[in-house]
């Protein structure tokens, strides 16, 4: 007989005698069974519904940009509408700030730490896929179809003025999710500049964990530190800027003042401020400032800048100019308190619209001044069109909004989600809507 399939058949016995021996597994017994952690939801309702109405007005800035850009001259109708474009840019930093460090505050709370590897993994995941295909449609395939992209100019004139070195030197930068440092060095991009506040906040979100992991008694000290940081900083290039002036140092000067652009741009307070109400929403909820600020009186007064400040004369001094942008993210930030607060969200057609519009935001302002081009491109050849007339800003208006529209919801729905479902395996916070049920 062979020992070795004697010696199995001995195993096998044993096997069957030990399986027979052995109690079977009750449903009490899976039940004290490890089970993985149920995740946590938090999604603010009424902050995604409102997400698109500063968008539009961001929009409707650089419609009035572009057409002067191109030598139309601007709707005054609607001027006064663009001049808000800038302040919304301000809204979306103070929401950035407070919906990113509400969760990282939230995780912090329920786990004791914030994981920061999964953080950067998310940002990856909901940043840099439209960021990056936006990034090569500016820089390889816009250049070769809108005729007035300037661009073009850059390989026309290369060997004579060197611009083609800053076509290289933006391309670079914008590869490295600089963009705001391209903008600053004056290295333009047609239908990629918007990507600046990407920027700003993607190098904001490199240190923002570490910082609130290294202060986590005293976070607020740290949010407060940043602005203080920033004025501080702004301070020493103004200084600076006047000793070159004094000695007739106009390269430095010119230096300085690109400086001056990225550190005002660098919209750290705006990041700060939202990130203040994410700490006083989540650990003082009950606090003074909260009841007043969730108070519908102190609401309204303290939107009172919001009408004062756009009536006062335009200042280029960055005192003036940052203490303008100050005021503002304080209004935004009691504003996004107020509305995080408020249980209650429109939950009709409009509200489920609103809340589609708010999800693929980003994708619309990503794609918004590629839309305008494309529409720019196309009346401008029109015959018998009148730039100055009223159908020319009617199909401006409306065909760029929709092909806005279109390009964001396809790129959201066919792009950017596949990402987004991969977001889930390293978040403890799930920032989605929650499933609709029905029964």
């Amino acid at each position: 007989m062979n020992p070795i399939a004697s010696s199995r058949s001995l195993e096998n016995m044993a096997l069957m005698v030990a399986s027979d021996r052995a109690p079977a597994t009750t449903e009490r017994d899976r039940s004290q069974l490890p089970v993985a952690p149920k995740k946590e939801r938090v999604f603010f309702y009424k902050l995604n519904q409102m997400r698109i109405f500063p968008a539009l007005l961001v929009f409707v800035t650089h419609v009035e940009f572009y057409k002067a850009y191109v030598g139309i001259i601007p709707l005054e109708s609607v001027l006064p509408l663009a001049h808000w474009g800038h302040q919304s840019l301000s809204f979306f930093f103070v929401l950035s700030g407070f919906l990113i460090t509400y969760l990282m505050l939230y995780e912090q709370l329920k786990t004791g730490r914030v994981n920061i590897r999964n953080f950067y993994a998310r940002r990856m995941l909901r940043v840099w896929p439209l960021y990056y295909l936006i990034l090569a449609i500016a820089f390889f395939v816009v250049p070769w179809v809108f005729h007035y992209n300037p661009v073009k100019a850059y390989i026309a004139v290369a060997c004579r003025n060197k611009l083609l070195t800053h076509f290289v030197n933006a391309l670079l930068l914008y590869i490295f999710i600089l963009p705001n440092v391209s903008l600053a060095r004056k290295f333009y991009v047609n239908c990629g500049g918007q990507s600046w506040t990407v920027g700003v906040e993607e190098q904001f979100y490199l240190f923002w964990p570490l910082l609130l992991s290294m202060c986590r008694k005293r976070p607020w000290l740290m949010m407060l530190g940043s602005i203080f940081c920033k004025l501080l900083i702004l301070s020493i290039f103004d200084a600076l800027s006047h000793c070159a002036l004094a000695v007739n140092r106009t390269h430095l000067t010119d230096t300085l003042a690109k400086c001056t652009s990225f550190v005002l741009r660098f919209d750290v307070e705006g990041l700060a401020l939202g990130s203040i109400g994410a700490y006083l929403l989540l650990y003082k909820p009950q606090s003074l400032f909260v009841r007043l600020v969730t108070h519908t009186v102190a609401w309204v007064l303290s939107f009172a800048p919001l009408l004062i400040i756009p009536t006062l004369p335009p200042n280029e001094d960055w005192l003036n100019y940052g203490l303008r942008d100050f005021c503002f993210a304080i209004c935004y930030a009691c504003l996004i308190i107020k509305l995080a607060k408020s249980s209650s969200a429109l939950t009709t057609g409009l509200g489920k619209l609103l809340n589609y519009l708010g999800t693929i935001c980003y994708g619309f302002y990503m794609y918004h001044i590629l839309a305008i081009c494309i529409l720019l491109e196309i009346l401008t050849h029109c015959k018998g069109m009148n730039d100055c007339g009223i159908l020319f800003n009617v199909l401006l208006y409306t065909g760029s909004l929709a092909l806005a529209l279109v390009f964001s919801i396809l790129s959201y729905e066919f792009y950017e989600s596949r990402f987004l479902k991969l977001k889930s395996r390293f978040s403890y916070v799930l920032t989605d809507p929650a499933p609709q049920t029905t029964g």
